[in-house]
């Protein structure tokens, strides 16, 4: 078991194209279930709007490194730093959420909660 990571259910836009997605908090890469990182980088504390996608998620909102994601009905906007295949649950459009890993303090903490992988 990893974490607990702080999390919230939320929905990003990139293009037109949205995506429900859960927003992981984390200040390293996982040590349980650790992404494999396919393109980009992974996050860098020094910047503290940079997230990594996970593969199928980025796959379906034709994201790449270096596009910018909005959170619809706010002016937040991340930046997609790196792309990961992870042994986690993939997302299925209107099934699953999307995975995106982020600094601990891009997620939204009215919206946080605590979760752990494994």
């Amino acid at each position: 078991m990893a974490g607990p990571y702080p999390t919230a259910a939320t929905t990003v836009s990139v293009r037109g194209t949205r995506a429900s997605v859960e927003l992981r908090g984390t200040a390293g890469p996982p040590s349980v279930g650790r992404p494999l990182i396919t393109s980009g980088t992974w996050l860098d504390p020094a910047d503290p709007d940079g997230v990594v996608l996970e593969h199928r998620l980025a796959r379906a909102l034709l994201a790449q490194p270096g596009d910018t994601l909005t959170l619809p009905g706010t002016a937040r906007t991340l930046t997609v730093v790196g792309i990961a295949d992870s042994p986690e649950r993939r997302y299925r459009p209107g099934e699953q959420p999307g995975l995106v890993w982020a600094p601990p303090a891009a997620v939204p903490a009215r919206t946080a909660r605590s979760s752990g992988c494994g």
